[in-house]
């Protein structure tokens, strides 16, 4: 007969430990899908979609739509290409999801993503006054250093 101080397991461990690694994976398949996401509406930016500061009748022409206009338009003017790096830290992060099952150290990841965006950006900035090349109005008219790049930059 058993007491009522036994305890009954309802999933075994290594039933528990595959469950675990499923979640991770389809965790994984869902941010690679916001990375991938954020890369479109950035590979997609269109000036004169309607966002922020574009006020148009014209329709979207972002393939991530309104919100993926809006997104790529304050990236991409404030960061300029620095703007693409949350879409690879995503990819990268689901491939660590899908490869070990988790992301360690996310809050040090998050704050190293958070300074290493303004970062590239004043880099670009500087390199725009060193450089003929990189004085070009692209992929926004403040440059590929975006307008923090341009003001912290010197560019």
């Amino acid at each position: 007969m058993a007491t009522l101080t036994e305890t009954r397991r309802f999933i075994s461990p290594a039933l528990k430990a595959r469950l675990a690694r499923y979640s991770a994976e389809i965790i994984g398949f869902f941010v690679a899908l916001a990375g991938l996401t954020l890369l479109i509406a950035l590979l997609s930016y269109n000036a004169g979609d309607p966002s922020f500061d574009t006020a148009t009748a014209e329709p979207v022409h972002n393939l991530a739509g309104s919100f993926g206009a809006d997104l790529s338009d304050v990236l991409l003017q404030n960061f300029g290409v620095a703007g693409a790096l949350p879409g690879v830290v995503l990819l990268a992060w689901s491939y660590l999801l899908s490869r070990s099952g988790r992301v360690t150290r996310l809050r040090w990841r998050i704050a190293s993503l958070l300074l290493a965006m303004p970062a590239l950006s004043i880099a670009l900035g500087a390199a725009r006054t060193l450089s003929p090349l990189l004085r070009l109005e692209w992929p926004v008219p403040a440059g590929p250093g975006g307008a923090v790049g341009l003001v912290l930059g010197g560019g």
